[in-house]
């Protein structure tokens, strides 16, 4: 069941998928929340194809690794553990972030998905034959 399979070719609504990804990371980026940013980029890995998560997987755990630790900090009541949270979140994220989606949008581009005719195929072949 937990077999990997290569993706043979990408299809349109798989590029329409990444790229609305990619659009969502760059809104949340965009906005100033650099954590919803690094949470959506470290989430769109598992939808990779196994040639890309295998390069990228450990970075992606290791920051994930970052949020659950950041989560398990506590303070003397519910506001200084959320904004200790919240501070260590973004310090993380100013941190990681851009150096993560550069790589991940790096080998996205080395795979070809970021182009939207990747694996297509003609649908005839036009060969140029020699008159004698």
């Amino acid at each position: 069941m937990s077999e990997s399979h290569e993706i043979k070719g990408i299809f349109p609504q798989a590029y329409n998928f990444y790229m609305d990804k990619l659009g969502k990371i760059y809104d949340a980026w965009d906005d100033g929340d650099l954590g919803l940013a690094l949470i959506r980029a470290c989430r769109l890995v598992v939808f990779f194809p196994p040639k890309i998560k295998k390069e990228i997987v450990e970075e992606k755990d290791r920051i994930q690794m970052e949020f659950r630790r950041i989560a398990a900090v506590k303070g003397h009541d519910f506001h200084t553990t959320i904004t200790a949270q919240k501070r260590m979140v973004y310090a993380l994220a100013d941190r990681e972030l851009e150096s993560f989606v550069d790589r991940m949008t790096s080998l996205m581009d080395q795979e070809g998905l970021l182009t939207l005719n990747f694996g297509a195929k003609p649908k005839y072949e036009h060969k140029q034959v020699a008159k004698l």
